[in-house]
């Protein structure tokens, strides 16, 4: 199993090359991919069911879902010079802070589809740009400020977490 994905400020501000940027880009377009793939055998009933962790599928989803929506929020923040919103809370198993499981019941289709949309959307703002944006910066009200390569690294451990146990949940016994 993945191990949840540390804090964003405790990855490098910027990566090492143009080249592990461009990589990074790549991995970050193929986000939705990545999730539909591990979705895609889970049967319907299987998305409110609970794992072993006490989240269902379904939880995963909605939170991978509220940070696409707050990565957008903070990319708006980050390159106006502002603060940047509240992120949302973490799920259980991913950060010391007190977690808070997502409340919700929507379908899991739709939740992809959103996801899918939201991303394509964030990945044609950055993907024409070079280095320029690896500054870009927004602090949170907790006082953390993670830069641009930080949020996007971060980003794509998030997502391979919660694409993990996803997969779990189509496996035996479930």
């Amino acid at each position: 199993m993945i191990a949840p994905p540390p804090s964003p400020v405790a990855l490098p501000a910027a990566p090492a090359h143009e080249a592990e940027w461009e990589d990074w880009l790549l991995r970050f377009e193929l986000g939705p991919r990545l999730l539909r793939v591990a979705a895609e055998d889970l049967p319907p009933p299987a998305w409110r069911r609970p794992l072993p962790t006490g989240l269902r599928p379904l939880d995963h989803l909605l939170h991978v879902v509220a940070w696409e929506r707050h990565f957008g929020a903070w990319l708006a923040a980050a390159a106006a010079g502002q603060p940047a919103p509240e992120p949302p809370p973490p799920l259980p198993g991913e950060a010391l802070l007190a977690p808070v499981p997502p409340r919700g019941d929507a379908e899991p289709a739709a939740l992809l589809e959103e996801f899918a949309a939201r991303r394509a959307a964030h990945f044609a703002r950055l993907q024409p740009r070079g280095p320029e944006v690896w500054a870009w910066r927004a602090a949170w009200p907790d006082g953390r400020a993670p830069t641009l390569p930080q949020l996007l690294a971060w980003l794509l451990r998030h997502e391979a977490w919660h694409a993990a146990h996803l997969r779990r949940a189509t496996g035996p016994g479930c």
